[in-house]
This record gives structure tokens, C-alpha cells and sequence, in this order.
């Protein structure tokens, strides 16, 4: 008892068993009084203690089918305890353990999912700056999920490998596939040390139980949830979060509602905008934790030199554009530490000026909360001026997550939620309309992201200027944040999957495009995402560059000829839109369908100034 009290005083996670007691040498209990005691101690302790049982010491009596490890999850337990496929229970060496497929079969009969946990409970490390040491809090990080499991899987957003093989046809109920346990032993004849890797599936869990089981969870309350949400009713906090938290069965049975959803609203065409980037400097005052595209690492081989395009570059880019079949260029950058927001009106002139018929997407909340401060103006009379000098609409980025507990880490100096929203609502009522965006995956977590969502869906009621919701994942590799070891790897496939059949139906029916971003998923992840409650692809991208600047693979352009054969692949029918979801006009869509080679874009080089600056 000394020991567990100074543990818990010093915060040291600590476990409790019954060893070395009078009670060594005594019969071993039959399954009833391992029951019985099991049940007691949930009853005792309540539902937050977690409570385990080795299943190679679990009395079988002669029940087969794995029923004696049914009764005692029946009886309350929620951890199975280190089980290892390729070591014997030195403890207990006349008690093989168990095949983990049995064991998840078992779990799965009793209505449970099996998922690999760290050697360290997730509670502790969703607390981890409490219980954990700085030595390992990055190798913790790094390695579990945004509920606090095991991350289980080599796949982060950016990654070019294309790891969404388990595609499945959500919306003919067939079942995710099997994953399995790949054990990556080094050479144990030279090598005392070695290493096992499980992999768990696209739906979180070890190996994925057939559809016909039924989850606990499944049964009632997310029946519930989903009735409501498909409804249009608003979602309690809680409930969002719980949808966030689904794996196996409850995970699948979320994304079919979401496809449903998408059905019924959008049909069978997937849109997209044939679009350039167009990012006029790299130079940025702000000091972004996520960001690997501004200030920052100097590396010159991601990000390049910093500079800032001069008003004839950007002009000649969307030229180009517009010759190439584009109907959109969207423009941001860093906050330059010189520029007010005549620079903003100067930048949007140059490229209507150029190209007077092309829609300018433009802008960020931050960049025109920016600009309305340097002029003196309210952010309604700046948002004013740019829509008269021809702005289109704005970009929803540098929301990040909009609400202050992640900010004050992820970005300290930039705009708050409140102050985001308020610029949204301005541009709402003078009808500037929007897209909206969450970067998920880094610090956040469920509860994080239904306070995102619910935001959202309340400003969207109250104005309908958003035309689209778009999750970014948080590309991890050269961010800043993840390099001092303070972040995950970005999210999973799963929590990706989930962001987007959750937004689908926690948004509804107010925001009714939801978009899957190809740029951080890659094109096969991308298709994943039509399947669970996506209608977009977004843009082509000409000249992408902030996503590859984080480190990822791909991102510089997909063509229209590239995106409508990805959507055609899954049975979809593309249809290429404006930034608004109008038709284009027929000479910019035959001019997109016949556009340069993306390889013979012009892209920066001695043929134009560039104005270099010095990193801050």
C-alpha cells in the first residue's frame, strides 16, 4: 500500500496485481469466482479503473469457442494485458498464450473490438504532460492515436505509399478487410533484441470481426446517433465525440450512414474545380507550430528560398492559368511583417487585372484581420474594399482547430476562435461566402474536433455562407511541432476516414459539400473518402506547394483527365465545377480537358525577380 500511495504522489503509473500473498500456494479459482471477483472489483473500483485478466490463465472448464474469455468480459473487464505472439509467458510457461485471432473472435462475441494499446494506459498519455517524462513523451506521441491506443500502421497523411488497399464498398455493407499481424523479428540467432509490429485495419481494430457481429456500442446508442443526425438534428458534444471514438463494426456502420447521407444529397457525381495556387510569399512574422511552408527550419530542398512574388509574377501565373482551362486561382501567403492590406488590394488587382473573368479565392480570416488592422478599418469596410477591387470569396484556412485550448499551443499569436469566426460572419453578410476547414491529427483530439464541428454548423445556420467543409490532415515530417517531439504522426487512416463521415453528418443539412483533400491523402486515400461521405476533390492544384513543404510525396497537380479516372474507378461520375458549384463556361472547360502537360508549367526560376528576405 506504501508503494501505491508514494506512486501516486510522484505520478508514476502504477499497476496492482495479487502476488506474492498467502494466497500463492491455494487452489487455482474456477471461472465463477474469477467472475465473481472481477465483477466485484468493477463495482468497487467503477468504470474509469481499467480492470485485466491474462487470457492464458483463464480457466477454460471445458468450454470451447472462447465463451471463458467471454464471461469475463461479461463480468467487466476492458484490458487483456500484454499478450506476445512470438514469446512464452515466462511467468507462467505451462500457460501458452492465446492466437490474437482467437482472442479477437472471443472479444468480438462478446460485443467488444480488440485494439493494441501502448504499455502505457491512454488515459495517462491523453494527460501525458502530468504522467510522462520528456525523455520518452516523444516515442509515446509518435506512436499512439488520438484516443490513446497503439498507432498501429507506417501510413501518415503526405506519405506517397498508397496504403489504402483495404477499400471497401461501404455502401454494399461488405466488410473491411482482415487485417493482419506482421511480426518484423531481427535475426534472434545474432540479435538478443528484437521487435514485433502489429498492424491494425482501416477500421482501428487487430483483425476485423465479419459483419454480421454486433458491437455493444452499435446495438442502441449509436443507432440513436445516427437517426438523429440523419435528421438534421444537432448533435450533443458528447455524442460527436463518441462517433469519433468508434472502431471496428460502430466505425464501419458510421461511414455507411455518412455514404447514405451523400447519396441522398449529392447523388453519384463528384465535382472538382480545375484551380491554381498561386502562394505569394513564404515570408511570415507568426510562429505556427505546424507549419513547415513559412518561417521556420531552413530547408531549402522542402521549402526553397523565402520570397515574394512580384506583382508581374502573379499576374503572368494566372495567365497561364486561365489558359490552361483554370477557373479559379487561389491565393494566400505568409503575414509578410511589411505588408498592409493595400499590399492585399495591389496582390487581388494584379490578378484581375490579368485575367478579369477568373474567380479570386483569396485570403485568409488571419490575412484580412491583418490587413483591416494595418489600414485602421473594421474587418467589415476592409472585406468591403476587396470585394469591390473584385475578391470572390475566401479560403477557410487558419481555422487549424477552433477552439483556444489547442491554439494557445499551435499557433499562440494567431487569431483566436472567437476572432475567426467574426471574420467569417462579416464575410457571410456581405456576401462573400467561404469554405470551411479543420488541420486535424497533431496535439487534438475528438473532444476537440466536435467543438470544431458544432461551431461550424451554428455559424452555417446562421448565415449559409460556407460552401464546403474540408479536413486538412496535419502532415507531420517537417512541421515544427512534431520535430521538437511534441505531436503525433498526423492522423490515422481510421481518424481520417471518421473526420469526414462525422463532419458529413454532424453538419447536415447545412453544409452539403464535404471535400476530400487528394493533396494530404494521396489519390487511393482519396477514393476511400468518396466511399464514406465525400462529393468533392477539391482542386487540381497547379503549383500545390504548402502540403509538400511539411515533407509531403504528392500534391503538385492533379489534371482533370488524372481526377476524373480516379472517380470513374469507384463507379462515380466526375463533373468539373467553380469555386461556387456552378457550370464553367464551355471555353474554360475544353480548355482544361486539352491543357499543357502539367511537367511544362513554367514554375520560379532566373526568368522572373524574385525578392528575397531574411528568416525571422
Amino acid at each position: 500500500m506504501v508503494l501505491s500511495y508514494i506512486s501516486g504522489v510522484e505520478k508514476v503509473p502504477f499497476t496492482s496485481g495479487l502476488l506474492g500473498t498467502r494466497m500463492e500456494h491455494a487452489i487455482e479459482p474456477s471461472l465463477d469466482e474469477l467472475q465473481w471477483t472481477i465483477a466485484m472489483a468493477r463495482l468497487i473500483f467503477g468504470p474509469s479503473m481499467n480492470i485485466q485478466a491474462p487470457p492464458n490463465l483463464t480457466p477454460s472448464e471445458g468450454r470451447s469457442s472462447g465463451d471463458e474469455w467471454v464471461a469475463l468480459i461479461e463480468a467487466g473487464i476492458n484490458d487483456w494485458g500484454g499478450i506476445s505472439p512470438v514469446t512464452k509467458d515466462w511467468v507462467n510457461p505451462e500457460a501458452p498464450w492465446p492466437h490474437l485471432s482467437h482472442l479477437a473472435a472471443a472479444t468480438a462475441k462478446a460485443g467488444k473490438v480488440l485494439v493494441p494499446r501502448l504499455a502505457i494506459y491512454p488515459e495517462f498519455i491523453q494527460d501525458s504532460s502530468k504522467w510522462l517524462d520528456q525523455g520518452i513523451t516523444s516515442w509515446v506521441l509518435k506512436n499512439s492515436n488520438s484516443l490513446g491506443f497503439a498507432r498501429g500502421e507506417a501510413w501518415s497523411p503526405g506519405i506517397a505509399k498508397e496504403s489504402f488497399g483495404e477499400l471497401f464498398l461501404l455502401s454494399d455493407h461488405d466488410a473491411v478487410k482482415t487485417s493482419t499481424v506482421a511480426a518484423s523479428i531481427h535475426s534472434l540467432k545474432n540479435d538478443p533484441l528484437f521487435e514485433v509490429n502489429i498492424s491494425v485495419g482501416i477500421d482501428g481494430s487487430i483483425f476485423t470481426p465479419p459483419a454480421t457481429s454486433t458491437q455493444v456500442f452499435s446495438n442502441a446508442v449509436l443507432n440513436n446517433i445516427l437517426e438523429r443526425a440523419l435528421a438534421g438534428l444537432t448533435l450533443k458534444e458528447a455524442e460527436i465525440v463518441q462517433l469519433f471514438s468508434c472502431v471496428g463494426e460502430d466505425f464501419r456502420q458510421i461511414c455507411v450512414a455518412a455514404n447514405q447521407l451523400r447519396s441522398s444529397i449529392n447523388g453519384s457525381k463528384v465535382s472538382y474545380v480545375v484551380n491554381r495556387n498561386i502562394n505569394y510569399t513564404n515570408m511570415c512574422s507568426y510562429k505556427c507550430q505546424f507549419c513547415a511552408f513559412s518561417k521556420g527550419k531552413s530547408n531549402e530542398t522542402l521549402r526553397g528560398k523565402a520570397y515574394n512574388l512580384p506583382s508581374e509574377e502573379i499576374a503572368r501565373r494566372v495567365r497561364e492559368a486561365w489558359d490552361r482551362g483554370a477557373t479559379e486561382i487561389c491565393m494566400q501567403g505568409g503575414i509578410h511583417p511589411e505588408f498592409t492590406g493595400e499590399t492585399y488590394l495591389e496582390i487581388l488587382h494584379s490578378a484581375k487585372a490579368a485575367v478579369p473573368d477568373i474567380h479570386v479565392h483569396a485570403f485568409s480570416p488571419l490575412e484580412v484581420y491583418q490587413g483591416a488592422k494595418t489600414l485602421g478599418l473594421s474587418v467589415s469596410d476592409f472585406l468591403l474594399k476587396l470585394k469591390r477591387a473584385g475578391l470572390g470569396s475566401l479560403p477557410g484556412t487558419s481555422a487549424e482547430i477552433l477552439d483556444d485550448e489547442i491554439r494557445d499551443v499551435l499557433c499562440p499569436d494567431k487569431l483566436n476562435t472567437q476572432e475567426w469566426l467574426e471574420v467569417m460572419r462579416a464575410a457571410h453578410a456581405i456576401g462573400l461566402r467561404s469554405t470551411s476547414t479543420i488541420m486535424f491529427g497533431h496535439i487534438d483530439g475528438p473532444l476537440h474536433w466536435a467543438r470544431h464541428l458544432l461551431r461550424l454548423r451554428e455559424l452555417q445556420k446562421d448565415t449559409g455562407g460556407f460552401s464546403e467543409f474540408v479536413p486538412l490532415p496535419f502532415v507531420h515530417m517537417e512541421a515544427p511541432l512534431f520535430l521538437k517531439g511534441k505531436s503525433r504522426k498526423g492522423p490515422t487512416r481510421r481518424e481520417c476516414i471518421l473526420m469526414h463521415a462525422v463532419a458529413r453528418l454532424v453538419l447536415h443539412p447545412y453544409i452539403t459539400n464535404i471535400q476530400a483533400s487528394w493533396v494530404k491523402m494521396g489519390p487511393s486515400g482519396a477514393q476511400a473518402l468518396l466511399m464514406a461521405g465525400c462529393n468533392d476533390m477539391g482542386g487540381s492544384l497547379m503549383n500545390e506547394s504548402i502540403t509538400r513543404a511539411a515533407g509531403a510525396s504528392h500534391g503538385e497537380e492533379l489534371s482533370p483527365t488524372q481526377m476524373e479516372a480516379l472517380i470513374r474507378s469507384i463507379g462515380r461520375d466526375p463533373e468539373q465545377r467553380t469555386t461556387l458549384y456552378g457550370t464553367p463556361i464551355s471555353e474554360q472547360f475544353y480548355g482544361s480537358s486539352k491543357g499543357s502537360n502539367p511537367c511544362c508549367l513554367r514554375l520560379p526560376s532566373d526568368s522572373w525577380p524574385m525578392i528575397l528576405g531574411q528568416m525571422l
